[in-house]
């Protein structure tokens, strides 16, 4: 069994997707590092795995002496929605302190997700040459979760590595589909055509759904769409607070989708609960919140976390023998 380590943590992604594929595939977690409390909480309760809070700006390489690591570091250094600062945001510090440790911690796998522009950051470069040069192979992706069957639209950049060759090498270009994946056709096409909304709606949802006052005033605009609609646009850790938190559910049938359309306060529009944003991101029903966890604070942590299928198909693309 290869010991794993998941770090920047969260609610557990990458633990899910890995807990989904079951023991036989080899892998299992021991430690988890994240600083957010609430989601810590959330990790133990389905995991039994309490993560440790400490920082990983100065962490010792000894901590981390696991064969796989699993990384989704911030993304708010790299995103569109803000200044872009890369490697000289401080929230890029922990993943640059990992990269140094890589000659001496010499992890067998490394698997990380991140937002797409992280791709053509200083901290990826430095990342692949720091795995290059302790001789491990590296294959690069841009996916989106909707040729997984969801209608959440959320691309996302992923990169691995280790230590046996692939059969597709992708340093240079990242890979827009998954070779080997049954999503997949072997042009690269997808094979699935995601499913209406409606089937991820929770029937019998009671959370108070309405969006707060500040995000229908006049001048902004939102994604509207329907339950019969077959896209949404992603959902972040801003859900319910910020304009382009993402989507809102259009509640009368008889209006069509409309793409980042302005709406008023007498709109019949709603969020989505905690709830359909885990169906919709792939999370299992089985998955949980302690009952302390709010609503808001729910929606948060799931806005930060990832698509559990994507990341069951790179798993299982990392550890194929045929890859």
């Amino acid at each position: 069994m290869l010991s794993a380590v998941e770090m920047f943590s969260g609610i557990g992604g990458w633990h899910m997707a890995l807990s989904l594929l079951g023991r036989d595939l080899g892998v299992q977690i021991e430690r988890a590092f994240d600083t957010n409390l609430i989601a810590n909480t959330v990790y133990c309760e389905n995991f039994g795995l309490q993560p440790e809070p400490a920082s990983l700006e100065k962490i010792a390489p000894e901590r981390l002496s696991h064969a796989v690591w699993f990384l989704s570091p911030p993304c708010q250094p790299h995103t569109t929605a803000g200044k872009q600062l890369g490697a000289a945001d401080s929230r890029s510090d922990a993943l640059a302190h990992l990269v140094s440790l890589l000659p001496r911690a010499r992890p067998k796998f490394v698997i990380l997700e991140n937002v797409p522009p992280f791709e053509t950051s200083s901290s990826c470069e430095q990342l692949i040459k720091a795995l290059e040069d302790i001789n491990l192979n590296v294959v690069q992706f841009q996916l989106s979760s909707t040729d997984f069957g969801t209608p959440n639209e959320r691309k996302r950049y992923y990169l691995v590595a280790r230590e046996r060759a692939f059969a597709s090498s992708s340093t240079s270009e990242p890979l827009r589909s998954i070779p080997g994946s049954k999503y997949f056709d072997e042009h690269g096409k997808s094979r699935n055509d995601p499913k209406p909304i409606q089937a991820f709606l929770v029937e019998d949802e009671q959370t108070d759904l309405k969006p707060r006052k500040q995000l229908l005033r006049p001048g902004y605009k939102h994604d509207i769409v329907t339950p019969s609609s077959f896209s949404c646009s992603t959902f972040t850790k801003g859900y319910g607070h910020h304009t382009f938190g993402g989507p809102l559910l259009c509640t009368d049938n008889s209006i069509k989708p409309l793409r980042f359309y302005e709406c008023g306060p007498d709109s019949p529009v709603r969020l989505f609960s905690s709830r359909e944003i885990m169906s919709l991101m792939g999370f299992p029903k089985s998955f949980r919140f302690p009952p302390h966890t709010s609503e808001g604070q729910r929606r948060r942590l799931l806005g930060n976390s990832l698509n559990i299928e994507v990341a069951k198909e790179i798993i299982q693309f990392v550890f194929s023998e045929a890859a």
